[in-house]
């Protein structure tokens, strides 16, 4: 399906000419913005906090929860659904109130987590649990584009590159995290790794954001 989907761009998509050149020194150059650091950091720790519970739920869902194949199914397509409704949604919040999105959404998926913990043999307290998991973490990565596109608006090819390559390295390092822990200690403790990263990126978030300032021209 990905190859098909390269192919199909391939033939579709206009040519995008350059205008200028992106040097690595120009990319390794925004490490001297700290609220472009700060805000790097954040975003690793949300991926590495969300990694490394989401790819764990499966085996989580059968042997804490005690889901067959069906309800698990289920129980997935619910956190597909919550995360199609949230990501439709977040434009709303994004256009006045992008500082408090990228505070609350990995605070709000830490709790989660947490709750996760003492709820997971509930099916249905899961079942809701994880629906609104999906709600507020899959926006995640539209909130720090956007304010990646606030803060260096002119800079966003070097910018963009460097965001998604620590994403990359982001999502190994939580899935490989999680997995150790969830098999050496136990799955609570891959869950509660994810909880204290994702709060972590909330506080980060909060400081990253104090030089963005929202107008009403701003677009998502």
């Amino acid at each position: 399906i990905g190859l098909a989907a390269m192919i199909w761009q391939m033939l579709v998509l206009p040519r995008l000419p350059a205008t200028e050149t992106v040097s690595t020194g120009k990319m390794f150059g925004l490490l001297s913005n700290r609220s472009f650091v700060v805000g790097m950091a954040a975003t690793c720790l949300v991926f590495m906090g969300m990694n490394a519970l989401s790819i764990y739920l499966r085996p989580f869902l059968e042997g804490v929860t005690g889901l067959g194949l069906n309800s698990l199914s289920l129980m997935l397509f619910g956190v597909g659904l919550g995360g199609l409704v949230g990501t439709s949604l977040v434009g709303f919040v994004l256009r006045r109130h992008l500082a408090m999105a990228l505070v609350g959404m990995p605070g709000v998926v830490a709790l989660i987590a947490l709750l996760l913990i003492a709820l997971g043999t509930l099916p249905w307290a899961t079942a809701v649990l994880l629906v609104l998991w999906g709600f507020f973490s899959t926006p995640v990565p539209v909130a720090w584009n956007t304010w990646m596109a606030r803060l260096v608006p002119g800079e966003l090819e070097s910018a963009g590159g460097f965001q998604v390559a620590l994403i990359q390295l982001s999502i190994a390092g939580g899935a490989f995290a999680g997995g150790i822990l969830f098999d050496t200690t136990g799955w609570w403790s891959a869950f509660l790794l994810a909880a204290l990263l994702l709060f972590g990126s909330a506080v980060l978030g909060a400081v990253a954001s104090r030089r963005i300032y929202v107008t009403p021209r701003d677009n998502i």
